[in-house]
């Protein structure tokens, strides 16, 4: 008998017999050690790596269950499970690979057994990326869903360390800029802002602007790639293996740069996976808070993109991914409360910039019902006579900003208004408004902090100052929460964006032009024009004149049909002078005009 034991962090974990000769050494009984091992592993899903022996013993370390042979620390049964390797690997972690030689563009770091970028130019990235991603999403057999979201992670992660790695991670803009622009304060965002100078972007100009169609050529493989798998069984279902694809949606909507084509099918991309989960739910489904999180964070940075760069939400484009983006949040809110039972508790999702709150009650409570998250305002509701008879329950949906992506700052200065909420109460698992809604009204309490003082609410709610328990808090007192909801608040920001227009249409007509110069500089460019065309049409100044050399005394003077045909030529010495005669010759004409006036 030999006694095989298994050790892992300096403790036995367990110790197989293994049949061998009477007189095997260790060293001997190592083949047949391996060939029991390999017999058993299907039973016990064992995976050993590392092998040394002692007289007696034969001990064998790094013991992981359910790992790939080149793994030491995994999360799945393959190679491209990996999180640590075996001695003769190099772990690229991008791709979770334990691979003994890395892939280019990526040089072996022997300190730490790592594969890594070195220098590569985002060219040379785009080329030797795009033809991996085809052969590994076109092989025979085709990798599984799940393989082919870790896969599309792990290029996303790569993109994603070449663009950190070369342009940086700090938001930090002026007054440096990095060397290549300077700082502008912004009328509309009420901050300093970089001016890249020309071939630099990025909000601290460290981007080459010859790096953006090879980054974005990426990124758009990447999401075509993702686009293809929604119907194959992208959702936010826990059954989903859909993890991957949304940490790769996120990783490319929060990495900069970004163009707005690539924002947009983001944008498209995590709507039509919450729109197919919404409309096609079942009752055996059940949707995963970390999922639902994530689609709630790459929505946020789709509405930060657009705040960042049309927060007046001029443009079509703007307004169409701010649409689609409420759309999805109100949906998200929806599913929370999906397969819940009444007055099972409080449903939250919080991201950056706001929180998706979710409860379901009868409509018997609504009447007083008081609603507190942490850190956000409170909200008092009070319902009617008509809808405490009911008793099919109702959901309450509400979206908590916490900074509003809706109005720009300047705007937001001049309404000084709290932070918007959008607040529905629907019939279960719809986003349909319950029949009773437009009858319910609500407070909502701002505590009041020092030096903050409101002057305003959101439209169709008055603001009051009250007291209690102490506290002073701004009350927005709305009479129906139907001036609430997100479609509603959607399409004030839109007729905000258009009465913006009107305002500085408005401004135009009232503004002090006798006390700008830039007006009487344009003013008198024109007069000179026109004084110009005056003294040509007059013939104030003497007009110049077409001579041709003759060949000899008898010969013919062909004069061009068209005088469109007659080229003068001058050089700039001449074209100055004529331009000094002239202006000497309306000096004159006006100098003489104003003596016998």
């Amino acid at each position: 008998m030999l006694h095989v034991r298994l050790a892992m962090d300096q403790q036995i974990l367990a110790v197989y017999r293994v049949l061998a000769l009477t007189s095997i050494t260790p060293s001997a009984a190592l083949p047949h050690v391996l060939k029991a091992l390999m017999l058993i592993r299907p039973l016990l899903n064992v995976q050993v790596y590392t092998i040394f022996y002692s007289a007696d013993y034969l001990f064998l370390s790094s013991f992981s269950p359910g790992c790939h042979i080149s793994c030491t620390a995994c999360n799945g049964p393959t190679n491209s499970n990996c999180s640590a390797c075996g001695p003769s690997y190099y772990l690229l972690a991008v791709q979770q690979l334990c691979t003994t030689s890395c892939p280019s563009p990526y040089s072996p770091i022997t300190e730490n057994k790592t594969c890594m970028i070195t220098t590569v130019d985002a060219s040379t990235l785009n080329l030797t990326l795009h033809p991996q991603i085809a052969s590994a999403l076109s092989a025979s057999p085709p990798l599984s869903l799940s393989d082919a979201g870790i896969f599309l992670e792990g290029v996303t992660d790569t993109v994603v360390q070449f663009k950190t790695t070369n342009y940086g991670t700090s938001t930090a803009s002026c007054p440096e800029c990095s060397g290549n622009g300077g700082c502008q304060y912004s009328d509309l965002y009420l901050e300093n802002q970089c001016v890249c100078t020309s071939g630099w972007t990025g909000s601290s100009c460290t981007i080459p602007e010859s790096d953006i169609p090879y980054l974005q050529s990426l990124d758009t493989k990447i999401l075509n790639e993702i686009a293809s798998k929604v119907s194959q069984g992208i959702s936010l279902k826990t059954s989903s293996p859909s993890q991957p694809y949304l940490d790769s949606l996120l990783k490319i909507v929060s990495t900069p740069p970004l163009v707005s084509t690539q924002v947009q099918q983001v944008m498209s991309i995590i709507s039509n996976i919450v729109n197919n989960d919404f409309n096609n739910k079942t009752t055996s489904d059940d949707f995963d808070t970390v999922k639902m999180t994530t689609a709630a964070q790459i929505i946020d940075y789709c509405l930060q993109y657009a705040y960042n760069t049309d927060c007046l939400f001029q443009q079509s484009t703007s307004q169409s991914l701010t649409t689609s983006a409420t759309n999805a949040l109100t949906l998200l809110t929806s599913l929370q409360l999906w397969n819940k039972a009444v007055n099972s508790g409080n449903y939250t999702i919080d991201c950056t910039d706001f929180q998706l709150f979710a409860m379901r009650v009868y409509p018997s409570d609504l009447d007083g019902l008081t609603i507190s998250p942490p850190n956000q305002p409170s909200i008092i509701l009070k319902g009617s006579s008509a809808s405490s008879s009911g008793t099919t329950p109702v959901d309450i949906q509400i979206l908590f900003w916490k900074k509003n992506l809706m109005t720009c700052p300047s705007v937001q200065k001049e309404d000084n208004s709290p932070p918007p909420v959008a607040l529905s109460v629907s019939v279960p698992d719809t986003v349909n408004q319950a029949s009773f809604a437009a009858s319910i009204s609500a407070d909502i309490l701002y505590p009041a902090t020092s030096g903050q003082q409101y002057t305003s609410c959101t439209p169709g709610c008055n603001l009051t100052t009250i007291q209690s328990n102490g506290q002073n808090y701004f009350q927005c007192k709305c009479g129906s929460i139907s001036s609430l909801s997100s479609s509603e608040q959607t399409l004030n920001i839109f007729k905000r964006s258009n009465l913006f227009k009107l305002a500085r249409a408005a401004a135009l007509a009232s503004f002090n032009y006798l006390q700008s110069w830039a007006f009487w500089m344009l003013w008198g460019i024109s007069v000179w024009i026109i004084l110009t065309i005056v003294c040509i049409k007059m013939k104030i100044i003497k007009p110049l004149t077409y001579r041709e050399q003759r060949a000899g005394t008898g010969a013919k003077t062909n004069l061009p049909q068209n005088l469109q045909s007659v080229r003068l030529q001058a050089g700039w010495f001449k074209t100055i002078l004529y331009g000094l005669k002239v202006n000497r010759a309306l000096f004159h004409y006006v100098l003489i005009s104003s003596f016998i006036s």
